[in-house]
């Protein structure tokens, strides 16, 4: 009996742990009406693309309590998507953002979502620095 119950809690409670952890970080938010980005998933990897969760809004018929993301990534200086990237070459398929586009808006969202410690500093402005005059050679009387 011990057995039967042990078993049936660990069939109810595993599955509940392998999906809360997903379920509680996720802040989603509706970008244009093409889409949705976990807000909290917005990074730059360690491959210098801003990586992001997106996701489909919902349709009116869609009784579903969850809908699969997918993790896709921006170049944000050079105006390039990738999507797929459980492809190993995804970094060979990557598309420009077409301007005045849903992918112009989502990268403008994206980018613009940085965590603060991630955002590149601004480069310091060099100030000129006053140059010593040359003293004057003694002079010889």
């Amino acid at each position: 009996m011990e057995f039967r119950r042990q078993s049936l809690l660990l069939i109810v409670v595993l599955p509940l742990l392998v999906v809360a952890p997903a379920v509680l970080a996720e802040s989603w938010q509706a970008v244009g009406t093409h889409s949705e980005v976990d807000i909290d998933s917005i990074h730059t990897a360690d491959d210098g693309f801003v990586h992001y969760l997106d996701r489909d809004p919902p349709r009116a018929d869609d009784t579903t309590a969850t809908r699969e993301s997918y993790e896709e990534a921006f170049d944000c200086a050079m105006m390039i998507s990738y999507v797929g990237l459980d492809d190993p070459d995804w970094k060979a398929n990557g598309h420009p953002v077409k301007p005045n586009s849903h992918g112009s808006e989502l990268m403008d969202f994206v980018c613009s979502h940085l965590p603060p410690a991630e955002v590149a500093p601004e480069p310091p402005i060099e100030t000129p620095t006053a140059v010593p005059p040359a003293a004057e050679p003694p002079s010889g009387n």
